[in-house]
């Protein structure tokens, strides 16, 4: 109950490879899920494994891959 989160416009969720790879998928949809449904939310991850798709799935509306 500390943290506000029913204004939040933006969710940021960097080296999310690095969080599934260290066991907080559970914490990440716990955080989500008390964000607004009408955010902007941006998934950084250096690779692009199984996890990391099915993540961006769960919490992604319009799933695109950036390109270098």
């Amino acid at each position: 109950g500390y943290l506000k989160l029913d204004e939040l416009n933006t969710l940021v969720l960097d080296e999310a490879d690095r969080m599934l790879d260290m066991g907080f998928h559970d914490d990440i949809a716990y955080v989500a899920k008390r964000c607004p449904a009408q955010r902007q939310t941006l998934l950084f991850s250096a690779t692009y494994p199984e996890g990391i798709a099915q993540l961006a799935k769960q919490f992604l509306r319009q799933i695109g891959r950036a390109h270098v």
